[in-house]
């Protein structure tokens, strides 16, 4: 081998080692992709504060994972402060759903209660004897209409078409009680809404409860984010808890 030729072939190695390392750190780096519609896998770590009266209760830390048309939606409730004394232990739900036609189908679902008045429930979706059952036993028919969870209901939200939620009742199932909260659409209307990660022109839906118009559901969804709200309301008679989005990113969690 001559000189020239074996410069060449150092040279070749060195670029492909190169090559491959850069590779291997990018992969490293990046092990997932942020969710959008244009990728089939990814996820996304969530943070929301919380707040009543003006006062800080704490954050719902949320992790959604993309597999084609199939999610897993993992959350959990952190009190802080005294809000800790009185609730006494984290809220963790996770709940496993498809995407179809701008709906989500719910599969399964769970949520435990920690520290003081713990508990823990499962909840499985059988479309076709179409019961839900609730620790394993048959407790409710599912309903016609738009059958959500605790857990997947600021998804649905965001990501069902707008024209769905218009013309079908909403039926949140309660983790805690073996029991459905009916929601009724009121209102779409369009507004800018500045959040920590940047600003948004959303559209604000309003869900009331059905016989019940002093309870209502507020969501603030935008174009950007088809999977979660940039902010949520729960609005009761008494008080509102407000819920904003803190924080975005991918995750490999």
């Amino acid at each position: 081998m001559n000189t020239s030729t074996a410069i060449t072939s150092s040279t070749i190695k060195k670029s492909l080692i190169c090559c491959l390392t850069s590779i291997f750190i990018s992969l490293t780096i990046h092990p997932v992709f942020a969710l959008d519609k244009a990728t089939p896998n990814g996820a996304i770590k969530l943070r929301y504060k919380v707040n009543i009266y003006g006062t800080n209760l704490g954050e719902i830390h949320t992790v959604i994972k993309k597999n084609q048309t199939q999610f897993v939606l993992s959350s959990i409730t952190k009190a802080e402060g005294a809000a800790s004394l009185v609730l006494g232990g984290d809220l963790i739900q996770q709940c496993a759903f498809s995407i179809q036609e701008k709906q989500i189908i719910t599969d399964s679902s769970s949520v435990e209660k920690r520290g003081r008045k713990s508990f823990k429930n499962n909840v499985k979706i059988d479309w076709d004897s179409r019961f839900i059952n609730y620790n394993n036993e048959s407790a409710l028919a599912i309903p016609e209409g738009y059958l959500v969870d605790s857990c997947n209901f600021q998804f649905a939200a965001a990501y069902t078409d707008i024209d769905f939620l218009k013309n079908n009742t909403t039926y949140v199932l309660d983790g805690k009680k073996n029991r459905l909260k009916a929601y009724v659409f009121k209102s779409e209307t369009r507004e800018i809404l500045k959040t920590p990660i940047g600003e948004f022109e959303t559209t604000k839906i309003v869900l009331e409860r059905e016989l019940n118009p002093e309870k209502s559901f507020i969501f603030w969804v935008a174009d950007e984010h088809p999977y979660f709200p940039l902010k949520m309301v729960e609005k009761r008679k008494s008080r509102s808890r407000i819920m904003t989005i803190k924080s975005y990113e991918p995750s490999d969690s």
